[in-house]
């Protein structure tokens, strides 16, 4: 999907912007990684680097945050897109479509691992 304008990859990739938005499991970017994949990803490169005693901090993209934290906090991948922070702060959570709700660009989010177990804090705080 790199370098073309979006309207060619509304036209080219519909069933796959469709798929990302209402089924990130089953989404199958081509040329790229699955949603899972990322996932995946993410979890082994912090599993890899968790230490109960010291804190961890990631800088990555929206889509890596999402995987992560839908894990830390046991849901399905394909809730990524209802970790909206006024929605989940109070309880709420149900599938929306990409780019309803958005964690705010330079956001920060808190998760703590203790006891072998991540607990979310806050998400998508904005700092000063």
């Amino acid at each position: 999907m790199e370098g073309k304008t979006l309207l060619e990859v509304d036209k080219k990739y519909a069933n796959v912007i469709r798929d990302f938005s209402e089924k990130p499991s089953e989404c199958e970017i081509p040329g790229g990684e699955s949603v899972p994949q990322v996932q995946q990803r993410v979890l082994s490169f912090i599993y890899d680097r968790l230490d109960e005693n010291n804190d961890l901090v990631i800088v990555s993209h929206d889509i890596a945050i999402r995987t992560f934290l839908v894990h830390a906090m046991s849901m399905s991948i394909d809730f990524i897109w209802s970790l909206s922070p006024s929605e989940l702060m109070s309880g709420f959570q149900s599938p929306f479509e990409y780019g309803d709700k958005d964690i705010p660009l330079s956001s920060v989010s808190v998760v703590k691992y203790r006891d072998g177990e991540f607990i979310v804090k806050s998400i998508g705080m904005m700092v000063a």
